[in-house]
């Protein structure tokens, strides 16, 4: 894993837009794969901003009430579902929308009619697949991974992580009170850290942003911390996400997402395929293209024996350093 003893250097890409230039802040996003753009919440204009995920070239807006709360701060997306939430909450209170995939694929205008008014409960099933929901004062925060068995809780009030385990993968039917063990997690240098929002990644791992000092965080799937980088957050932003199908890892600022190209921080968050090799590391290309060449040319050489599955399975270990 990555260094955690000085923050960690990664060549991230600036994806700015001049028609956000005055009076924007973007919050909440969140990656959807089935229309492979990256939506994000403008919580002054009150628009969901769609962005291509490939370039992160403008798609669209869609405008929101405009008597909706400003003080959304987080999106989740439920694919199987088709749902995507829009979660607030209050100094007594945690609530979200709930809105059909199907109507802002062609609407450029939500209206309440369209949102599904829900209350969150967190002893309770969680209702999407990766839920993130404010659970606290401006705000806390429940992560749930429905493809592994961890629940994170981050408490703005008592800043504080905390860490469930759980003895099987979490379902829509997961009582979240009986955890197997349950661990409070640090952060080195910081006594009481005020976490912004956080997302999981592959291999059970997640991704915490430090709201104050623009810090990024990465933790094993034991609580251990992984690595950490200095972003370029100087305004307090909110926004967290991860493509699944780049395995890029994406946070905003007021006005612009950054994006961090898969493997080039965290190893493994793409795992190498000859469909995704498109996406890898340029030393991984090398490396590739090097083995390659040599199976071509030198027929006597050992990697020119092996099958190309076994040839496979090594570029996928490689992708991992």
């Amino acid at each position: 894993m990555a260094r955690t003893n000085a923050f960690d250097k990664v060549n991230d890409i600036a994806w700015s837009y001049s028609e956000f230039e005055e009076h924007s802040h973007f919050k909440g996003m969140v990656f959807i794969s089935k229309f492979d753009q990256l939506v994000v919440f403008d919580s002054q204009r009150l628009q969901l901003v769609f962005l291509h995920a490939e370039n992160g070239e403008l798609a669209r807006t869609v405008n929101l009430p405009q008597t909706l709360y400003w003080q959304f701060h987080l999106l989740d997306c439920d694919e199987e579902q088709n749902k995507l939430a829009l979660v607030h909450n209050t100094l007594v209170d945690s609530f979200y929308y709930e809105i059909d995939l199907t109507l802002l694929a062609t609407k450029d205008q939500i209206g309440y009619m369209d949102m599904n008014f829900k209350r969150y409960q967190r002893t309770t099933n969680f209702p999407l697949k990766g839920f993130k929901c404010a659970s606290g004062y401006i705000p806390g925060l429940d992560v749930a991974d429905g493809d592994s068995n961890i629940f994170l809780s981050i408490s703005h009030e008592q800043r504080t992580i905390e860490l469930f385990t759980y003895p099987e993968k979490l379902g829509n039917n997961s009582d979240l009170r009986r955890f197997s063990h349950k661990q409070e997690l640090s952060i080195p240098g910081i006594h009481q850290p005020f976490p912004a929002t956080a997302v999981m990644v592959p291999g059970g791992r997640f991704l915490i942003t430090e709201q104050c000092t623009g810090i990024l965080y990465a933790f094993s799937s034991d609580g251990k911390l992984a690595a950490r980088l200095l972003t370029h957050n100087c305004w307090p932003g909110f926004g967290l996400a991860f493509d699944e199908k780049r395995g890029r890892i994406l946070y905003n600022t007021q006005r612009t997402v950054w994006a961090i190209e898969a493997n080039s921080w965290l190893p493994c968050t793409l795992p190498w395929a000859p469909d995704t090799h498109f996406y890898s590391t340029p030393i991984h290309k090398r490396i590739t293209m090097l083995l390659a060449l040599i199976r071509r040319y030198q027929l006597e050489s050992s990697w020119s024996l092996i099958p190309n599955e076994l040839f496979f399975i090594v570029l996928q270990h490689l992708a991992g350093y």
